[in-house]
């Protein structure tokens, strides 16, 4: 079976650029940028007013709480924090539905 010229630079090129992060010499490559939100952990200390409280939580699929503890938002993420310190108990993000 025989290529045509066209069809063996494809073949090496696809080759050579087999990696996601491969770009063809001359070509405009678009690299996702990374994301600048902070990540959050248990212990850390929200400031006020920088997170929006989750009403409806059985809605969004997150469990009833039952310690007094607050759902909030922060960008992307879905935290539970305790009401009177702001003090981050759990990223419950995986757990709540894609609403957010």
């Amino acid at each position: 079976m025989k290529y045509s010229a066209l069809t063996a630079f494809l073949v090496s090129f696809l080759m050579q650029t087999s990696t996601a992060t491969a770009c063809a010499s001359g070509a405009r490559c678009l690299v996702a940028p990374k994301s600048t939100e902070p990540q959050y952990s248990p212990g850390d200390i929200l400031e006020p007013g920088s997170f929006n409280v989750v009403l409806n939580t059985q809605y969004h699929g997150l469990p009833k709480v039952t310690d007094g503890s607050w759902y909030v938002t922060v960008g992307r993420y879905v935290l539970r924090i305790e009401p009177d310190s702001y003090e981050v108990i759990e990223d419950v993000t995986s757990k709540a539905r894609r609403a957010f």
